[in-house]
């Protein structure tokens, strides 16, 4: 299943994801006084990093997957832990970031994170079901496969397509307003159609 085969290193890529996030001063927490604080340079006063908390929190998941990867789970189960511990767990992580839009009447994030959760928890249930993987039933698939149904491999293809676009739409601000919060440190930003300009409270530096 191509989900289990892009959940391992997809773990990896939104790990260091988020540390390139955290150096460019990027995803702010809420402020706070604890020792670890940092100052972030768009935002007032010093804050949790919270987007280190979350490449913590996708690093921690790759290990888990690839102790699962070792007893040969089901079909479909790597890629449905990933999605419901990326879900569930970002919950807490994302008690300490700060969301000016909401969702249904929770924070934008939180609302999918919700989602996620419940999406992962019914998928480990449904492949849970499905024998595990063995040598001689890998090599014996190999053996009777037969001519993929092309029509169903575009359907998913077409499905991928429409999720990564609706990612790129999600109503928040904070990540749509760039030019508004890195244009200072990143010229030559602008805004498009695709990323409008969206009206919200923009934290910026005091005197």
């Amino acid at each position: 299943m191509i989900g289990d085969q892009l959940a391992i290193p997809g773990s990896y890529l939104m790990g260091m994801g988020r540390i390139g996030n955290f150096i460019d001063g990027q995803i702010v927490g809420s402020v706070t006084n604890v020792w670890w604080a940092v100052q972030f340079p768009d935002a007032p006063g010093f804050r949790h990093p919270v987007v280190l908390y979350d490449g913590a929190k996708n690093f921690l998941i790759l290990g888990l997957l690839l102790l699962l990867r070792r007893s040969k789970p089901a079909r479909g189960i790597l890629v449905a832990h990933f999605i419901f511990w990326y879900g569930f767990l970002r919950i807490f992580v994302d008690l300490f970031r700060e969301y000016p839009t909401s969702l249904l009447g929770i924070a934008t994030g939180q609302a999918f994170n919700l989602f996620m959760s419940v999406l992962g928890a019914f998928l480990l249930f449904w492949f849970s079901r499905q024998p595990r993987k063995t040598d001689e039933t890998v090599s014996q698939t190999s053996v009777d496969s037969k001519p993929r149904d092309t029509r169903g491999l575009w359907l998913k293809r077409i499905v991928l397509a429409g999720l990564i676009l609706f990612s790129l739409t999600l109503p928040s601000d904070w990540t749509q307003d760039i030019p508004g919060r890195y244009g200072k440190r990143h010229a030559g930003m602008h805004y498009s159609s695709l990323y409008p300009h969206i009206e919200g409270n923009i934290p910026t530096k005091t005197k």
